[in-house]
């Protein structure tokens, strides 16, 4: 972790993220989050947390073993060379400190699902990717969908991974459809079992339910926060990776850098299309922001990196996060 001192940024990085939840459990904004209606295998998960410090607790576990996953899933992306806590320590503090940061949202189950999707893609790298691998990654993405439904439109998005990596074949193509329709008729079987067609349908309403902000709010700066921030941080890694040598290191880097920049473009239309769901998907957002501003990091000596860490990064949005808790 060049520029770094390992036990001081972990410390740092640590205590920023236990204030921010000690802040937003004892000022919450809203409690439950305001949001879509839930799924009904979320609202029928929601209803074991007995109350609201188990669902702090609970929420923060998740989010550390989202960035554990993270983690993980750069061993596969062969993207940061060195041993390095960055995508870890950068997705928890990201997440920490966001506008409306609520622990335990539907997003924090079907993050897993997503992540075992892209880890299955990932791995293809290594060697060319057979058809049950394909299926196995998008029956990831539809059973994910159960929970939070708008994570079925990550499924474009896959393909176009399997596009990039060179993975795309009409073999993997019907693996992914048959997935699609196998969870599908699955679904409708109990549905059809239960005489209770409620789950197929909220999954379909859910899917196409886009609301874009409304001129009203387009008068408030509330809903415009994580959207606008999140928009900020993209040009930015953009702009770092069109004049910096080292997006040049290697094919098989440049191949990662530039999926994971199509994931964040991806990601942004979505959070104006979907502001009931702007937190879920900035959980998201995060994971190859994370990645990349860590992949910048390792490449970066001296002042350089240690002032972009905890001046740029950190100082905003506790600031941010300071503001909300003014509000209340």
């Amino acid at each position: 972790m060049q520029g770094f001192s390992f036990l001081p940024t972990l410390l740092f990085t640590l205590a920023v993220c236990l204030c921010c939840w000690v802040v937003g459990y004892y000022f919450p904004a809203d409690y439950p989050p305001p949001s879509a209606p839930a799924m009904p295998l979320w609202t029928y998960m929601s209803d074991w947390l007995p109350d609201r410090l188990t669902t702090y607790v609970i929420g923060a576990l998740l989010l550390c073993g989202m960035a554990l996953l993270l983690q993980r899933a750069n061993y596969y992306l062969v993207l940061i060379r060195g041993k390095t806590t960055l995508p870890f320590l950068l997705f928890l503090l990201l997440n920490s400190t966001s506008y409306g940061y609520m622990p335990l949202r539907p997003i924090s189950v079907a993050f897993f699902f997503l992540a075992l999707c892209m880890v299955e893609l990932f791995r293809g790298q290594e060697k060319e990717m057979a058809p049950g691998r394909a299926y196995t990654a998008v029956m990831y993405l539809c059973l994910g969908g159960l929970v939070w439904a708008p994570l079925l439109w990550f499924i474009p998005l896959f393909w176009y991974g399997m596009y990039q990596f060179r993975l795309l074949n009409f073999r993997n193509i019907i693996a992914t459809v048959l997935a699609i329709f196998t969870t599908g008729w699955i679904l409708f079987g109990w549905c059809a079992w239960k005489h209770d067609y409620s789950i197929f349908t909220d999954v379909i309403q859910r899917l196409c339910a886009i609301t874009p902000f409304s001129l009203s709010e387009l008068l408030e700066i509330k809903p415009w926060l994580s959207p606008i921030a999140a928009f900020l941080m993209l040009l930015f890694l953009i702009t770092c990776f069109r004049f910096q040598e080292t997006y040049t290191e290697g094919m098989r880097t440049r191949r990662f850098v530039a999926f994971l920049l199509t994931c964040g473009r991806y990601v942004i239309p979505l959070l104006f299309f979907y502001p009931s769901h702007c937190a879920d998907f900035m959980y998201v957002f995060y994971a190859p922001v994370s990645l990349l501003t860590a992949y910048l990091l390792s490449n970066t000596t001296g002042k350089r990196a240690f002032l972009y860490y905890y001046l740029v990064m950190a100082v905003p949005f506790i600031l941010l996060l300071l503001h909300t808790a003014w509000e209340q």
